[in-house]
């Protein structure tokens, strides 16, 4: 498994690690470039692997617990505290970046519609009481 990171963001993989935090050469465990380059393959853009690869990371660190020995402890419930922040204020961000879409009816689709004499059609119409 490979790690690397260049914070000048020239890659997607770059980008996902910059905002889930993984970006510390010494704690190359969080996650790997495959695992991000699959999340990316298969995810509609880089705001939601973000999400997913934060996702992951908490479910990886989900399995941990707190620890204590001899007066020195290691919370892992802060860094999961913080994972659930972070999953959630990226959760936040991207469900507000809607992507364009196209509706309506094609003209043949709407001849077609018309023409069809077993069709119960919609009671108000455009220009239904304009005088001619």
């Amino acid at each position: 498994m490979s790690w690397s990171y260049d914070s000048s963001l020239p890659t997607d993989r770059d980008w996902v690690r910059f905002r889930v935090g993984s970006t510390n050469s010494a704690d190359q465990g969080e996650i790997s470039n495959e695992e991000i380059d699959a999340v990316l393959a298969v995810k509609a853009n880089k705001d939601l692997a973000a999400l997913a690869v934060a996702r992951a990371i908490l479910a990886k660190f989900s399995r941990d617990y707190d620890r204590s020995n001899l007066g020195m402890s290691g919370s892992r419930s802060q860094r999961m505290q913080h994972l659930k922040d972070l999953i959630a204020e990226l959760k936040a961000e991207s469900s507000n970046e809607a992507e364009p879409g196209w509706t309506g009816q094609s003209q043949a689709a709407k001849e077609a519609i018309n023409d069809d004499t077993d069709f119960v059609g919609c009671p108000f119409t455009r220009d239904r009481h304009t005088n001619t």
